[in-house]
């Protein structure tokens, strides 16, 4: 009877692990909100003082952040901000709309126009690029 148990068991066990609905790769849309400002014919270190640094300052304050990227070149300032997988995409944009206009009372006067900001998931970029070329054929 033991036996014939176990036989059950095991069977029954294989079969539902056949079953289960897990994926290698799970799909996961990580909060991440992109903040651009460009302002033309500022050199990076400029905009990475002026910019850059005054939005960090702000956007630190928001809670459930888990990472801020910042990049700086001449003419343009991008910050990365990655949330907790747990934070609503949506109260996230409304919170970084907020300290971005708070913030924009220590940015440059001159910039042609306020930081923009949009969501981006990560996992959306292509792995690779692929360009074909040929001599024979016109494009």
């Amino acid at each position: 009877m033991t036996t014939l148990v176990m036989w059950a068991v095991l069977f029954f066990g294989i079969f539902a692990y056949t079953k289960l609905p897990i994926s290698d790769l799970p799909s996961v849309a990580y909060p991440t909100i992109v903040v651009k400002t460009q302002n033309p014919g500022s050199d990076a270190n400029t905009m990475a003082t002026t910019v850059a640094v005054p939005l960090e300052q702000q956007l630190m304050t928001i809670p459930g952040i888990n990472s801020v990227v910042s990049q700086s070149n001449a003419g343009q300032t991008n910050i990365v901000l990655t949330f907790d997988l747990s934070e609503d995409i949506a109260t996230a944009l409304a919170e970084v709309a907020a300290a971005i206009n708070q913030a924009e009372g220590n940015l440059p006067s001159d910039l042609p126009q306020p930081p923009q900001y949009q969501r981006y998931n990560p996992t959306d970029t292509p792995i690779s690029w692929i360009a074909c070329s040929s001599y024979s054929m016109n494009s």
